[in-house]
C-alpha cells in the first residue's frame, strides 16, 4: 500500500497526460468494439441485443474492471505514466468507485443523447468528453465529473511503478 506522504506519487497528473491517456483509451475501446462488432456480423450474431451487450460489456471491462484489477491502470493511463487512485487512500480505486465513474459517464451520455442530441451518436459522446475536459481544467485536483462521483483522482507515477 502506498503512503499518502510520498510527494512524487501524490502530484496530480498533468492535464496533457490525462488528455493523452483518454485519447488512447477511447481509441482502444473503439478498436475493440469495431473488431468485436465486425466478428459478430461475420458470424451472423449481430441480431437483437447482442451488439449492444458486447459494447456495454467492453465498456464495463475496460472502464471499470480493468482499472480496479490493475490497481488503477488502463492502456492509456499506463502509457501516459499516470494512475487512477482512491481520493482517500491514494491506493487502488474500489470496484464501486470504478463502476461509479463508468455509470457517471454513461449517465451523462444518456441524458445528453435523450435531451440534447436526440440521438445516441458521436455528437453526444463528444459533448460528454468536452464537459469532462472543462471540469478537469477548472477543478483544483484536475478531476472530471466521473472522478468526483467515484471519489478518485489521477496522479503521476514513477517509471518503476508502471512496471510493477
Amino acid at each position: 500500500m502506498e503512503t499518502a506522504s510520498s510527494d512524487q506519487t501524490q502530484q496530480f497528473a498533468p492535464r496533457w497526460r490525462r488528455l493523452a491517456a483518454r485519447v488512447i483509451d477511447l481509441a482502444a475501446v473503439a478498436a475493440i468494439c469495431i473488431g468485436g462488432l465486425w466478428l459478430l456480423s461475420r458470424s451472423r450474431l449481430d441480431q437483437g441485443h447482442l451488439p449492444d451487450l458486447f459494447i456495454f460489456g467492453t465498456l464495463l471491462i475496460y472502464e471499470a474492471l480493468l482499472p480496479w484489477a490493475t490497481r488503477g491502470y488502463t492502456l492509456g493511463i499506463w502509457i501516459a505514466r499516470i494512475r487512477l487512485v482512491s481520493e482517500a487512500s491514494f491506493d487502488r480505486p474500489s470496484l464501486l468507485s470504478a463502476v461509479g465513474r463508468l455509470a457517471t459517464r454513461v449517465g451523462m451520455f444518456a441524458v445528453i443523447a435523450v435531451f440534447i442530441a436526440y440521438d445516441i451518436e458521436l455528437p453526444g459522446a463528444i459533448l460528454v468528453l468536452v464537459i469532462e475536459g472543462i471540469v478537469a481544467v477548472v477543478t483544483s485536483k484536475r478531476q472530471t465529473i466521473a472522478d468526483i462521483v467515484g471519489r478518485t483522482i489521477v496522479i503521476r507515477t514513477l517509471a518503476c511503478e508502471c512496471a510493477a
